[in-house]
């Protein structure tokens, strides 16, 4: 049985602000343990990446105006931030998998913006398709 998600665990909490309509977008990441000096570049290599198959494929909408900023306050905790002129996009889906992904597979994301979805400890280890999020209520966050 795949793991199911609550609205509640799909919303993006987030601080927004704008200028001249075009918007930042800041989320904050919460590990599960700090993470290595590598660990910190595979994550900062994850959402730029994510933002080059955004922007230059021109498959998942854009918006993007820039490469994300990412930051590592401590070593457990990071945050970062997108600059877009609007909100919408099927680009979360696939921001939500490869997040999903890192946090599975590199080091367990404890919250996002204060939200545990992705926290492995979360998720039954009963067999590899159980292990899946369902990515199919993602795409109705807006």
């Amino acid at each position: 049985m795949k793991q199911k998600y609550t609205l509640n665990d799909l919303t993006v909490r987030h601080h927004q602000t704008t200028e001249k309509d075009n918007m930042a977008y800041t989320h904050k990441v919460l590990f599960n343990r700090p993470l290595s000096l590598r660990e910190q570049q595979q994550f900062t290599r994850l959402l730029i990446s994510f933002y080059d198959v955004v922007h230059f494929s021109q498959r998942f909408g854009n918006g993007f105006l820039a490469e994300p900023s990412i930051t590592f306050m401590t070593p457990d905790q990071a945050s970062y931030t997108f600059y877009r002129e609007n909100m919408g996009g099927d680009w979360k889906e696939l921001l939500f998998a490869m997040l999903a992904t890192f946090s599975t597979e590199v080091v367990g994301i404890a919250q996002h913006d204060g939200n545990p979805v992705f926290d492995p400890t979360r998720i039954p280890k009963n067999s590899p398709s159980e292990n899946a999020l369902d990515l199919s209520r993602l795409t109705k966050i807006n």
